[in-house]
C-alpha cells in the first residue's frame, strides 16, 4: 500500500513537471480523478488493474512527456499524452 502511495505522489509530480510551457493566457491545469487506490487483501501473484483518470480543467494543451513507475511490478499505459482543454485521458 505504501509503494503505491509513493508511486501516484511521484506520478503527480511527474505530470505536474511535465506540463507545456505556453502563452500567459493558455495554462492547462490537472485534476486527477484520485491520488490513491486501496485494492485492499490480494494474493500473490493476483493481477490487478485500476484506471486513473487525468483531466484538464485549464484552457491550454496539456502534454506529459513521460510517466515512470517507481517499482518494476507495476506496468503503466498512457493512453495518450496530449490532453486538450477541458479534455480528459
Amino acid at each position: 500500500m505504501r509503494r503505491l502511495a509513493i508511486i501516484l505522489v511521484s506520478l503527480f509530480f511527474i505530470l505536474l513537471l511535465s506540463v507545456a510551457p505556453g502563452r500567459a493566457a493558455l495554462k492547462p491545469n490537472i485534476n486527477l480523478s484520485h491520488l490513491v487506490w486501496d485494492f485492499g487483501e490480494v494474493t500473490a501473484g493476483d493481477i490487478l488493474k485500476h484506471s486513473f483518470i487525468i483531466e484538464n480543467t485549464g484552457n491550454g494543451m496539456l502534454v506529459i512527456k513521460s510517466v515512470t513507475p517507481s517499482c518494476s511490478c507495476l506496468e503503466l499505459e498512457l493512453v495518450n499524452e496530449n490532453v486538450a482543454a477541458q479534455g480528459k485521458n
